[in-house]
């Protein structure tokens, strides 16, 4: 009786123990094909992505970057989103966006004393309040993602940050960018010393007092994730 149950026990485990292999040769075959299918739909959206500043396809396996806040230590993008969602484009192009701001910032504060004489003179003629907003509002005042405008500055509370520029100064900027690049990829300055990343105004340009030294913004920065 115990030979008898022992062996028809062992049986029913082995077909037990068989229909579980089968089972989970199964379900291996089926994540594996999920694996494959979700790589698959990977892939393909990594050949459509594209580069918002140049408008060109960025190449799986290429070199992409992102911008990040050295102040605050956070993504640009972290600001304008609360899930944690950013911003690649080709890092040349990312380059010459930075280094576009650096010229803007630069530009700007030379320029704002000639601004605020205007404002004064045309005060009688507008509201001087409105003339002043219109006026910042498509000035930068920091390096910020050129798809959505973030800073990755702290926002108090559950609020975004909110877009400086209009989109039609945005699509100026990135025309911009991009002819100065490809005008740059044709006949690249072939310079012993490269000045890259820093600004030097024009000694003809009128009120601007060139001196001996000049210090750069420091605002390009190379990192890369292991």
């Amino acid at each position: 009786m115990w030979g008898r149950f022992s062996a028809s026990s062992g049986a029913s485990s082995k077909l037990l123990l068989d229909r579980y292999d089968d089972q989970l040769l199964h379900t291996r075959f089926i994540l594996n094909k999920s694996i494959r299918r979700e790589l698959r739909r990977q892939q393909r959206l990594a050949l459509g992505r594209m580069c918002d500043i140049c408008q060109q396809r960025m190449i799986p396996g290429k070199d992409v970057s992102a911008l990040i806040n050295l102040k605050t230590g956070r993504l640009a993008c972290s600001s304008r989103n609360v899930n944690g969602a950013f911003h690649v484009f080709h890092t040349s192009c990312l380059i010459h966006w930075i280094l576009l701001c650096e010229v803007e910032i630069a530009n700007q504060s030379t320029s704002s004393k000639v601004r605020r004489r205007s404002r004064r003179k045309n005060a009688a003629k507008c509201n001087g309040q409105d003339g002043q907003m219109k006026a910042l509002s498509t000035q930068i005042h920091s390096v910020f993602c050129p798809e959505c405008q973030g800073t990755g500055a702290i926002v108090d509370g559950d609020d975004l940050e909110k877009p400086n520029l209009p989109l039609s100064q945005m699509f100026k900027y990135k025309i911009k960018v991009s002819d100065a690049r490809r005008a740059w990829m044709k006949s690249p300055e072939m310079l012993e010393n490269c000045s890259t990343g820093f600004h030097f105004p024009s000694q003809y340009e009128e009120g601007i007092q060139v001196s001996e030294k000049v210090k750069p913004l420091k605002l390009l920065h190379f990192y890369r994730a292991d």
